[in-house]
């Protein structure tokens, strides 16, 4: 399913549901969420959510794709080294800290892991990661599965970094990071 629309209504839509589940499942278990509680909680008819969406897991991936384009967004590719770069992505979900705990808590972060991966591999001009990589250029066919290494890497230091409390420095994940990942 497609969960970007230019249409306002359609991303109005997306927005309150997504917005109504993520506070439904700070209270209640994901899987004990209803359709129909969570459309009465955010004032949508059920013919909407279903026009919409296939199943709550596809506000979860809206949630994640949304959040995904913000991050991409403020990201200054051609004048960030890649220390700057590890910075903004983790002072960027650390503002996202209850969204990550929530999905944390809910069992939820291996989706998290695969839709963020997914989001950021499936762009080619997703530049996070070709400056990362220092591969401005490639063409390689291995280029997909070195982004998908970073990346699958980068959710789970963010999965860790969340099961801790978010305890380690930022500056501490930037210098683990630059030491783990190749430059050139």
């Amino acid at each position: 399913m497609e969960l970007h629309s230019d249409n306002p209504q359609i991303v109005y839509s997306m927005t309150v549901l997504s917005k109504t589940l993520f506070e439904l499942m700070k209270e209640k278990p994901f899987e004990e969420i209803t359709i129909t509680q969570l459309c009465s909680e955010a004032q949508v008819a059920r013919k909407t959510f279903y026009r919409n969406c296939q199943s709550k897991t596809d506000l979860i991936d809206y949630m994640i794709e949304k959040l995904a384009d913000e991050l991409h967004a403020g990201v200054d590719y051609g004048s960030e080294d890649y220390e700057t770069m590890y910075r903004h992505f983790f002072a960027f979900w650390e503002k996202h800290r209850a969204f990550l705990q929530v999905l944390h808590v809910q069992g939820l972060f291996p989706r998290f892991c695969s839709v963020f991966t997914q989001y950021c591999v499936r762009g080619s001009s997703y530049r996070f990661l070709e400056t990362f990589l220092n591969q401005k250029g490639n063409a390689g066919s291995l280029r997909l599965y070195h982004h998908a290494f970073l990346i699958g890497g980068l959710c789970h230091v963010l999965q860790q970094w969340t099961q801790e409390g978010f305890a380690t420095p930022i500056e501490d994940l930037v210098s683990v990071m630059g030491y783990l990942v190749p430059r050139h």
